[in-house]
């Protein structure tokens, strides 16, 4: 699966004919295009129209810096069901309560988190990819079809200062990332794997 399915390519690519054919070289661009997007990124996000009800909550064991600031691993926000301190490898029953939730996947409490291993139960995960990631994927799966008779090679022709052809031409890489969804990706990117200072 992937963050786009075939119907959201065929909206951009209307005259694909429909097919098993078809779609099965569609879903390989597809796979493609969010493999580029994926290595960039360092993670992936849930498959197409995939939600946060089939994630359960599962345990996860932070190390805290002496801040008040714990960072974790990316989760839906307000999933968490438990935040508990450990004592060498035990979890206490104790729950915390006294934090808040802030933006990109950190907790803030006013007393600190005092350097020690907490226990954090919450659903884990990336979650729906953001709509500029959706877009980008299907801008290069875009670019995918419609080089793949020339190798995500572009040919360019020479022309003069008054647009007459001169005869030499050059051809241009036009696979993978432009510098403009490069710089997006990797601005999401720091939204989920940034660290706190």
């Amino acid at each position: 699966m992937s963050i786009i399915t075939t119907d959201h390519l065929r909206a951009y690519l209307d005259q694909v004919p429909a097919g098993a054919t078809p779609d099965a070289k569609l879903t390989d661009i597809i796979t493609r295009a969010q493999a580029i997007i994926d290595t960039t990124l360092g993670f992936s996000f849930f498959d197409a129209d995939a939600t946060w009800i089939g994630v359960a909550a599962t345990q996860k064991r932070v190390q805290s810096e002496r801040s008040v600031y714990l960072k974790l691993p990316p989760y839906q926000v307000g999933s968490i069901t438990a935040v508990s301190p450990i004592t060498g490898i035990t979890v206490s029953t104790d729950l915390i309560t006294d934090y808040e939730e802030q933006a990109r996947h950190h907790l803030y409490r006013p007393v600190g988190w005092g350097g020690g291993r907490w226990a954090i139960t919450a659903k884990y995960g990336y979650g729906p990819a953001p709509a500029s990631i959706v877009e980008i994927c299907l801008e290069l799966a875009v670019n995918i079809w419609r080089q793949k008779g020339q190798g995500l090679f572009q040919q360019i022709q020479g022309v003069d200062v008054v647009g007459n052809a001169v005869g030499g031409g050059s051809l241009k890489y036009v696979g993978g990332l432009n510098a403009e969804q490069r710089k997006t990706v990797m601005k999401v990117r720091a939204q989920y794997i940034e660290v706190l200072h």
